[in-house]
């Protein structure tokens, strides 16, 4: 019987050790695991993201390019070097044209018109319009100047822009595919023409 109590006893103990065992590698695994999240949380993070990232190179597509620049109407513009430039002695008109143009008939890629007028832009439009020459306008900016742009209506409809600076008004004539509304003359311009308004700035 005493044999009996010892052996219960012994296995009591043994019970008792293995479950403090087993609570103590109950408590250090999960230590364990909190400081493994902890340091994976707390790390530096040493990825190269420059790797990653693409880099971009932004293309002048006008670099290239010829500058126009007519310091008595205090403008400049680039245009694309298989252009020519001339300025009609009468009216005063510059004119920009592809080289192979014969000019008879062909309607320019760009006309600047500038006249020292002292007009205000909302007289200058109400002027262009009142001699239905210019229609279908909505405000813009050229250069970082209050602008409208519209149809120009000569012996073509044209794409138009009207701006006006110091003291002088500025017309800016582009010929286009389209003809019909405003939104359809501006998608008939041409890349180029586009950037040419883009370049387009007042030297002073």
């Amino acid at each position: 019987m005493e044999l009996n109590n010892d052996i219960h006893t012994e296995h009591e103990h043994a019970t008792t050790s293995l479950k403090v065992l087993l609570l103590v590698f109950a408590v250090v695994l999960v230590s364990a695991l909190a400081y493994l999240v902890w340091a994976q949380n707390t790390a530096p993070d040493t990825t190269d993201d420059s790797a990653a990232v693409t880099k971009k190179t932004t293309v002048d597509p006008t670099a290239d390019w010829k500058t126009y620049t007519n310091t008595e109407l205090n403008i400049s513009v680039k245009y694309p070097p298989t252009y020519v430039v001339a300025q009609d002695s009468v009216s005063g008109v510059i004119i920009f044209r592809k080289a192979a143009s014969t000019g008879e008939g062909d309607y320019p890629e760009m006309a600047i018109t500038a006249k020292n007028t002292n007009m205000t832009l909302a007289q200058f439009l109400a002027a262009e319009k009142a001699g239905t020459r210019f229609a279908g306008e909505q405000q813009t900016t050229v250069s970082g100047q209050a602008a409208y742009e519209g149809m120009n209506l000569g012996i073509l409809t044209a794409y138009g822009m009207l701006t006006v600076y110091g003291g002088n008004s500025y017309n800016l004539v582009m010929k286009s595919a389209n003809q019909d509304t405003l939104s359809d003359v501006k998608t008939g311009l041409t890349a180029d023409q586009k950037l040419m308004i883009t370049s387009f700035s007042f030297s002073k």
